[in-house]
């Protein structure tokens, strides 16, 4: 008889941790999309974040005289500040198909 109300007491405890286990938050890792201008105007089509910097402006600063690639959106981990590269902002990665032509004129 003792050997089952330890065994029960055992289970009531393990499903008690479970149970209250289910009703914590779990934190979701959240993304920030935002559009990068090219500082190259040699590339075609850059990859690299290094290549982009942030400018906080409503306006498209892209000519359109050109094919080279001006702008790109970038998903990062964190709100990008002003002048801030893709990485400066956190876990880069390029969002395809967002490339804009043009050259970049701040």
């Amino acid at each position: 008889m003792k050997n089952f109300k330890q065994i029960a007491l055992g289970l009531m405890v393990g499903a008690m941790a479970i149970g209250f286990s289910s009703f914590t938050n779990a934190h979701k890792a959240t993304s920030t999309t935002a559009r990068y201008y090219n500082q190259r105007a040699d590339h075609n089509a850059s990859t690299s974040p290094a290549d982009f910097v942030f400018i906080d402006n409503d306006v498209d600063l892209c000519s359109s005289s050109t094919t080279k690639q001006c702008s790109a959106q970038w998903s990062t981990t964190n709100v990008p500040g002003e002048g801030q590269t893709p990485t400066d902002a956190g876990s880069p990665s390029l969002v395809s198909g967002s490339s804009t032509s043009g050259i970049f004129t701040n």
